[in-house]
């Protein structure tokens, strides 16, 4: 976290020992984090819109430090009390050109019995053999255990953003069968669905973001950020 400053990630001040387990020192959040919002209600498109243009301008920082933070989730989103957004729990943070390492953890969830884990526990920090991340934010590329890549947190990003214009995560609208392969797939539904009244524009943004077809997702944080700049300058 420290190797990387942007005015929307959370600013580490120093590292402890608390009775023999390490620990970061982290500015104080008080806006709470997205996560919670959500908890009251979904976003309306503006502000969802302006969260995605700032969260792809950390990644684009990120990335180009060679950093992959691969959890992104709405809990790992926070504002301060005056409201700044910033991107916080770099706890799986990766340097892109290090060698791919093991990684052991004590909530292990095997991705063959996801089908039988309850709804809430999906949103917890998990490590599983062949991948690192939480569940229902990992791109299908992820999930399958490929060579970490800077879109993996652009589809994570992606999902964030259906969630608070949804108010619901896109693989969990249905049952809760099936999400494995829905996981592996990247099998989103249309925004539509649920938010009948979504502007056509942002819906298709959507669709690109979250596409089944690699090549037709953002390939870069970047221009992830121009495109929503731009659905901005269209939509408002």
């Amino acid at each position: 976290m420290a190797a990387v400053t942007h005015e929307n990630l959370a600013l580490v001040y120093g590292v402890e020992s608390w009775f023999g387990s390490p620990l970061l020192v982290v500015e104080l959040l008080e806006g709470g984090t997205l996560a919670q919002r959500l908890r009251v209600g979904k976003l309306e498109p503006l502000p969802a819109i302006d969260l995605g243009i700032t969260l792809a301008g950390v990644l684009s920082t990120l990335h180009t430090a060679g950093v992959l933070h691969r959890d992104i989730k709405p809990s790992n989103v926070g504002y301060t009390s005056s409201g700044v957004i910033k991107l916080l729990d770099f706890g799986l943070a990766k340097i892109l050109d290090d060698s791919r390492a093991a990684i052991s953890s004590t909530s292990e969830v095997l991705y063959e019995d996801l089908d039988d884990v309850p709804a809430h526990a999906l949103t917890i920090l998990t490590v599983t053999r062949c991948a690192v991340g939480t569940p229902i934010y990992l791109s299908p590329e992820a999930a399958r255990g490929q060579d970490p890549d800077p879109r993996f947190d652009l589809w994570a990003l992606g999902i964030v953003l259906f969630e608070a214009v949804a108010g619901l995560h896109p693989l969990l609208i249905r049952e809760t069968t099936g999400l494995r392969q829905r996981i592996f797939e990247g099998e989103v539904v249309d925004i539509r669905t649920v938010v009948p009244d979504c502007p056509e524009p942002l819906a298709r943004f959507f669709d690109l973001t979250l596409a089944r077809d690699f090549t037709a997702r953002p390939a870069s944080a970047a221009e992830m950020q121009e495109r929503l700049r731009a659905l901005r300058t269209e939509l408002f």
